[in-house]
């Protein structure tokens, strides 16, 4: 045998008492006995050679181990447990061996008759399981509970239409020659009153600096846009900021004055959602 269990609990409580010395030997003895698969030789010389036994203390060892755990008969020293699993071994060795000349393990012959032995479904007595149509439960149709009673019915989306749905958008690194688009920097003049568009060209300036010199996974974002806006809610400007305490400007002096240093111009129709116009390092004068 080339394996055999080895149950730990049970061999530290038959063995606590054992010195080292007779525990390796111990273990030893046992590990011959199942390789051999046959009895430990009856002489005491002879059994302690097979287990590189050789000092007058080792040899001690086998002898009292072999005294206390097997038992000596004229085959030599045998071990219940030992005989037990080795017989174990060699019906499960002989089953396989009978098996591999059938083709392998034999297939279940199932129930003769399963009208009698197939459970029934709940709500459809006179149909049992073995009898009931198979259907796959991510593309069977399912009727609307929401619908009108005419037979309504949805078709459960594929898997791999549902994992694409829930799978989280892949981050992209910010390009090299990135400006901020002029989108960005209205909303950065309307949601901090106090900043200039000098300001706002500052902060963007460090934010390309930052992103494009970062490196590993986090420099990698899945949405620039609220990137930018955690970086003006965390930024801490100290030039070109108006004064806190000074005259609030009006709110149509102000959009106007933002599109004109953003390059906007002061008519509304001068603005396009759709425009890729990009705040630059320098102020359009008029």
């Amino acid at each position: 045998m080339n394996f055999y269990p080895h149950h730990i609990g049970d061999y530290l409580t038959a063995t606590a008492h054992l010195t080292w010395t007779e525990d390796a030997a111990y273990r030893r003895l046992l590990d011959l006995y199942y390789s051999r698969e046959q009895a430990i030789p009856a002489d005491i010389h002879k059994a302690a050679r097979l287990v590189r036994a050789t000092s007058k203390i080792e040899i001690a060892a086998v002898e009292t181990v072999l005294s206390e755990f097997f038992t000596a008969t004229d085959e030599g020293w045998r071990h219940g447990r030992c005989d037990a699993e080795i017989e174990k071994a060699r019906v499960a060795a002989e089953r396989a061996r009978v098996n591999g000349k059938k083709g392998g393990r034999p297939k279940s012959s199932g129930s003769a008759n399963p009208e009698e032995t197939g459970w029934v479904i709940s709500g459809m007595p006179e149909i049992s399981k073995s009898q009931a149509p198979i259907t796959n439960p991510i593309t069977n149709p399912i009727t609307n509970p929401n619908g009108d009673g005419n037979g309504d019915l949805l078709v459960a989306d594929p898997p791999e239409a549902a994992e694409a749905a829930t799978k989280a958008p892949r981050g992209t690194r910010l390009a090299v020659d990135w400006a901020l688009p002029k989108a960005w920097g209205e909303w950065a003049l309307s949601e901090f009153p106090c900043w200039t568009a000098v300001v706002v060209r500052l902060e963007a300036a460090k934010f390309r600096d930052h992103w494009v010199a970062k490196s590993g996974k986090d420099a990698s974002k899945a949405d620039w846009l609220a990137t930018w806006r955690n970086w003006c809610r965390n930024a801490k400007p100290t030039a070109g900021v108006r004064a806190a305490s000074g005259p609030a400007i009006a709110t149509a002096e102000r959009n106007a004055e933002a599109k004109k240093l953003l390059g906007f111009g002061a008519a509304d129709e001068d603005f396009r959602p759709h425009d890729t116009a990009l705040i630059t390092g320098e102020i359009a004068h008029a």
